[in-house]
């Protein structure tokens, strides 16, 4: 059986404990798990880790993980525009070669381990068990003035009512495999970006399976970045939100400067051509990664 897990953590390259963590996971994993890919980012300080194994060891992989940010890092002090709820800040899992009630279990273990290191965890996606948590957005919206150490601002589903202080809380959860997709604009405006972001998202009527954002990267002179989750590969590729966005933007003024893929995402939605997508190389697919590693045909999605 072979899972995906795909780590966020609220650290980034300017951080010097990520090399360390990085390390640890390297040192953790085995045959029976890999870390396929690592994708940091300054603005959002912020690191992506894709990982895949069997069950088992895949669940020793994130505990490593757990307690490296634990001895490592701190949230205290946390500075980047993307939002979040914790040092280990999203934990999902996706079944490739796997039922879906194994995933199911094997992030119920991840969460019980979490809120045995006193971490609050709460479960979303198809994990969830209240509406409130369904969504990551609702979420992180309620612990925007959230201060480690400090109570928690909604009641969590496994561990204590009180923020670690220094791992903040955690979202555990089971989804479908995704593709993070961000679109940069030649335009300063965070107003424009925001305009973007709200007319391609699925919930205001745009591209099916969409989820969209928009941050200033001061990295890029402070250009804005249309950021998306694309849920569905089915119904939108990546160069259909480029379209999209562009599209949007001519009608603000406004241009599209490149587009940047996530971690590994699944092929269907990829473009046949890097140009395709305004990448500036060939994308690597979950897929061709998962063979890299040395899993079995039989075990890629």
């Amino acid at each position: 059986m072979l899972l995906e897990c795909v780590p966020n953590v609220s650290l980034g390259p300017q951080d010097d404990a990520l090399a360390q963590v990085l390390a640890d996971i390297e040192a953790a994993q085995g045959p029976g798990c890999r870390l396929l890919d690592v994708h940091a980012d300054r603005d959002h300080r912020r690191s992506v880790l894709t990982l895949a194994g069997a069950p088992a060891p895949l669940l020793g992989v994130v505990d490593e993980l757990a307690a490296s940010l634990e001895t490592h890092a701190s949230l205290a002090g946390h500075e980047g525009v993307h939002p979040r709820v914790g040092l280990l800040d999203v934990v999902p899992f996706v079944a490739l070669d796997a039922p879906r009630r194994e995933a199911h279990r094997v992030a119920e273990t991840a969460m019980r381990r979490l809120a045995g290191r006193s971490v609050p965890t709460y479960a979303y996606a198809e994990l969830a068990r209240r509406s409130r948590t369904r969504k990551l957005a609702d979420v992180r919206r309620a612990f925007a003035a959230a201060e480690p150490g400090h109570p928690v601002p909604l009641a969590p589903d496994q561990g204590p009512g009180r923020l670690h202080p220094r791992m903040g809380a955690a979202c555990v959860g089971v989804r479908d495999p995704l593709i993070a997709y961000n679109v940069v604009l030649d335009t300063r405006s965070l107003e424009v970006g925001q305009a973007i972001a709200r007319a391609i998202r699925a919930s205001g009527g745009g591209l099916p399976g969409v989820q969209a954002l928009a941050f200033g990267l001061a990295s890029r002179g402070d250009r804005v970045q249309v950021s998306t989750n694309i849920t569905d590969a089915h119904a939108t590729g990546t160069t259909d939100v480029l379209s999209r966005v562009r599209q949007e933007a001519e009608e603000h003024g406004a241009g599209v400067v490149d587009g940047e893929l996530v971690g590994l995402a699944p092929r269907e939605g990829l473009p046949k051509t890097s140009s395709k997508a305004g990448l500036g190389t060939e994308p690597v697919s979950l897929e061709d990664g998962l063979h890299e590693a040395g899993f079995s045909p039989a075990e890629v999605c």
